[in-house]
Parts: C-alpha cells; structure tokens; sequence
C-alpha cells in the first residue's frame, strides 16, 4: 500500500473516534474512497518520483506524515466532496460515571456546567437531554409499574462470592462514583435509585428499554471500542509503526495529528502503549467489564431481574476469566481502554486514568476488598433456586 493511502486510511480512522459498530465501519469505508483517491493522484505522479511504495517491515513510519490534503484532490478524483474549510473535527464526549449522588438523591439535579465534575459526567455540546427532573415526573410511574411487577429474588437471598467477583469488574467506577461495592449495580434498588439509574442509562447509553439495553450489552459484547482499537493496530502495524521506539513513535504522532487536538492524539499513543502492554487481549476488558457494570444497573433500573442481570454477567465473567489469568492482567486492559476511550493522556499523573489507577491499587491492597478474591474462583449459579 502506498504510503499516502496509509496515512488516509489512519487519518479517517482517527476522526473517526468514539463510534459503535457501526462507526468502525464508517471509518473503514471512508478510510478506503481517502486510500483511492490518494492513490490516483500519486499515480499520476509516477514520473516525477513523488510516490513511494511501502514494500519491507523495515521502513519507518514516516509515511504517516505524507498526509493528503482534501482540497488538493482535483474534482475528477473519487471521494472529492467540495467544502469551503477543513471540517471540524468532532470529539465524542466521553459519558461513563455519574454526577454527584447526593444531588441525585435529593431529586434537585444540576444544568450548571459548574456543578458538574467532568471527571464523573458531563453531556456532549450537541446533546438535548430531558433534565433530570423533567425526566423523574414522565418516568417515575412507568418504573413503578415494572418494579411491583418483579417478583424475584432480591440480592440478601443468592448472595454469594460469585455475585461480589461480578462486581469487582467494575468496583473502580462503583468507588469513583461513592457507591457500595457489595451490591449489584453499586446501590439498593428501590424507587428513588431505579428512576436515578434509568436516567444514567438514557443519557449516558441511550437505553430506555429492555430491548436498548439488550443491544447494548450484544455491542459490548460482540463489538465494542476494541473494535475501533485493532482496526488502528492493523493500520500501524501494516507500515511498522509499532516496532518504532516510542519516542519515535509520539513524535510522529504529535507532529502529523496535533492539530486535531489531544484527545486524538491520545487515543494514537494509548494504542502503542497498550499494545506493548496488553498484546492481543488490547481492551478486550474494558468492553467486557461493562457488560457487567450495564447488566447490573439495568437490575437497579427494573429493566432486568436480578436474575436476568447475574445470568448475563455469569456467562460474561467466564469468558473475562478465560482471556485473562489474573485481576492485575484484566484491569491493566480495563484502565487502558478507559484511556483510550476518553483520550486521556497516559504521562500525567493527575489524569482521570491515573485517578482509576490509584482506586484499583487502593482496593487491591485492602485485606477483604473486591480483588481479594481468587480470580480464577468457579462461578456458581447462587440465585438458581
């Protein structure tokens, strides 16, 4: 592939961030038209030695500097789209926690970006939320309903050191967030709590459904930000940019996407760094640690039972313990594809991951805390009664 197409394809990959499944495939059609259109043009510069072809694993990534330039693709080139200015860059607002829960509780919410900890939740410029209030008076009666409707068995009666291993998976957001790890979903469920968690799930999942959250969980499970991530280890490793000395490597990276701004930049990193790392597995674990994390605040919600929601973090917890030897080995992949996913910097000690890490090394190193646990424990069916 010659070098120019390489760099459309990692280019439109990297504006192409924050996407689900079907994002990662927007990003691979649109890689390939950038990847033709590149193409073309060097080829019609063959005689003046312009095009360079990447042929040995031995080259260096320098390629990814020979970025092509939209508004230099004559009209006649395939992908051409006429625009007035570079387009904007549109960076996906990373939604994982919650705002702080003593302003939930007490029903008064906030719209006041100032109220809000950024590191917790915040909502994307675009976004047109129902605020917390409006949304508690048009759903409260609807989960009223459907939790009187559920008769099954509450945690008190299949506790067990397998639901308390689920709920490690997730114990970091579960502590960032001041709730109680023992419990499913890190809280009690009762009215005030599933009304508060369907609104976290709205705003920060799009589910307001059993049938949303089912397709969210098969996204997870199936899909996930680690798709985005190996298409981006592919690209790198086709023109041997993950053999270069790190060093190397960010100066690339900084001097070819700085301008379109941190967060993409730290995604690029994140995917050398956690590929040194974490190898194959990359952040397998953070897609399905909140499999987990989704199955349970969907029990505290009413949109699954309790026994629905462990049934589903069951299966998935088998398939963590199968691509994964330990707990250290699991959160490593887990702390990475937060990272990634929200274009954290991986220098800084003060960064929003650097905080998750020291919450992980925190609970490990508490005596009965969630990793106390043998991480290759079997998994019983408690709540099988």
């Amino acid at each position: 592939m010659r070098k120019a197409a390489v760099a459309a394809l990692i280019l439109s990959m990297a504006l192409s961030f924050g996407g689900c499944g079907s994002t990662a495939e927007l990003a691979r059609k649109v890689g390939e038209a950038a990847a033709r259109a590149a193409k073309a043009r060097e080829e019609e510069q063959v005689e003046a030695a312009e095009a360079v072809e990447i042929t040995e694993p031995a080259a260096t990534p320098e390629a990814v500097l020979d970025q092509p330039k939209e508004d230099e693709f004559s009209k006649e080139d395939e992908g051409y789209e006429e625009k007035d200015e570079k387009p904007a860059v549109v960076m996906p607002t990373p939604r994982e926690g919650v705002i702080g829960l003593d302003d939930i509780f007490s029903g008064s919410g906030s719209d006041s970006d100032e109220d809000i900890d950024p590191d917790e939740f915040y909502f994307a410029d675009d976004d047109e939320e129902i605020p917390y209030d409006t949304y508690v008076a048009q759903n409260i009666e609807k989960c009223k309903e459907d939790l009187a409707a559920d008769d099954g068995p509450v945690q008190s009666e299949v506790e067990s050191d397998t639901i308390q291993w689920f709920n490690a998976t997730y114990a970091i957001l579960t502590e960032s967030n001041d709730g109680e790890r023992t419990l499913v979903g890190g809280m009690e469920r009762d009215l005030v709590n599933a009304v508060f968690m369907r609104y976290q799930l709205y705003t920060g999942w799009g589910i307001e459904s059993r049938e949303d959250a089912d397709a969210v969980i098969e996204w997870l499970s199936e899909e996930g930000h680690r798709c985005e991530y190996e298409d981006l280890v592919s690209a790198f490793s086709e023109i041997g940019m993950l053999d270069a000395e790190k060093e190397y490597f960010d100066e690339l990276i900084e001097e070819s996407f700085g301008e379109y701004g941190s967060e993409a930049v730290n995604r690029l990193k994140t995917v050398y760094d956690c590929n040194k790392v974490c190898g194959e597995n990359g952040i397998l674990a953070w897609d399905l640690c909140r499999v987990n994390q989704v199955a349970a605040w969907c029990y505290v919600a009413g949109y699954y039972t309790l026994e629905e929601s462990l049934e589903i973090q069951l299966q998935n917890s088998k398939e963590l313990q199968e691509d994964f030897t330990s707990w250290d080995e699991m959160m490593e992949s887990y702390l990475y594809g937060f990272q990634y996913w929200y274009g954290d910097s991986g220098s800084s000690s003060s960064s929003s991951t650097a905080k998750r890490r020291n919450i992980y090394n925190s609970l490990k190193e508490m005596q009965s805390g969630p990793y106390s646990s043998d991480f290759d424990m079997e998994l019983l069916r408690s709540w099988d009664t």
